[in-house]
């Protein structure tokens, strides 16, 4: 059975705005245990076309859900700009679910749980769009006085939409995010650039950018499958003196590609703070 299976109708599953990243993480969920009947939306704008709950599932306030019920877990998937005065109805409507998760972006855990009962059990995760198809990587910050059932079911949601990590504390959460948050742009990026260096070479524009699609795709499906690390991979596709080593040099060089991706990283990482503080109203 799985881990998911733990929510039912009298104990829900609650998400409170459900766009693209709530939908994406909320598809995978159902695909790996979680029961339809056991998900309650909260979100006046939800496109439940693709989903097919029953309308009673689906509520556009917070103060619609019914006090009879408890929760056994609160999604926040709110978009930041609005989370406050949500929570702010959350905290007059008193409905707590056992755990509260937030994905919403910039927005601190100490920020939430000013909302928040003294006793509430908040997580704070960070997913990636690539969760949208299973293969995402997901971090949440550990809590001192995190209990194994509330980790245990955390890691299965972030687990059924690819791979969960921990981290000790938020500020981990901005190297997160300049590695994984925003990572999938910089390969989407590389493949423009391929396809792009592909046609100043002569290949025709079409022809170069499905070459330089598969060419990801399929290195990262070898990389998936394949017992070897990237370093090694790197060298059985590399002969001394040949062409991949000569493109290489270029690319290992003091100023190539590992430079710019130290440059790359720390600026979404320096970016990811200065939201923090704007969020917050920090000086």
């Amino acid at each position: 059975m799985s881990e998911l299976s733990i929510f039912s109708v009298t104990r829900p599953l609650v998400i409170v705005g459900c766009g693209k990243m709530s939908g994406s993480l909320l598809t995978a969920w159902l695909k790996k245990g979680v029961a339809k009947d056991s998900v309650l939306i909260i979100d006046p704008n939800f496109d439940n076309s693709s989903f097919g709950f029953d309308a009673s599932q689906i509520l556009t306030d917070i103060r619609q859900l019914p006090t009879s019920k408890k929760p056994k877990m609160m999604v926040l998937g709110i978009k930041p700009q609005i989370i406050f005065p949500v929570l702010a109805t959350l905290k007059d409507h008193g409905v707590l679910a056992d755990y509260v998760v937030s994905i919403v972006a910039g927005i601190g855990q100490k920020q939430i749980a000013d909302y928040l009962p003294d006793n509430a059990h908040l997580t704070r995760i960070m997913p990636n769009t690539p969760s949208s198809v299973g293969e995402g990587v997901t971090a949440a910050v550990k809590r001192p006085d995190m209990g194994d059932d509330e980790k245990s079911l955390i890691s299965a949601m972030m687990n059924a939409v690819g791979k969960g990590f921990w981290v000790d504390n938020e500020n981990e959460l901005d190297m997160v995010t300049g590695v994984s948050g925003s990572g999938p742009a910089y390969v989407f990026h590389m493949v423009e650039a391929l396809a792009a260096a592909g046609v100043n070479v002569g290949l025709e524009e079409d022809q170069a950018m499905a070459m330089a699609r598969q060419t990801i795709i399929g290195a990262a499906k070898l990389l998936s499958e394949s017992d070897e690390d990237a370093r090694q991979l790197r060298r059985n596709v590399t002969s001394p003196n040949g062409t991949t080593e000569a493109g290489l040099n270029v690319l290992m060089a003091d100023d190539g590609l590992g430079r710019l991706m130290r440059h790359t990283v720390k600026a979404a990482i320096d970016r990811a703070k200065e939201l923090s503080k704007e969020m917050s109203g920090d000086d």
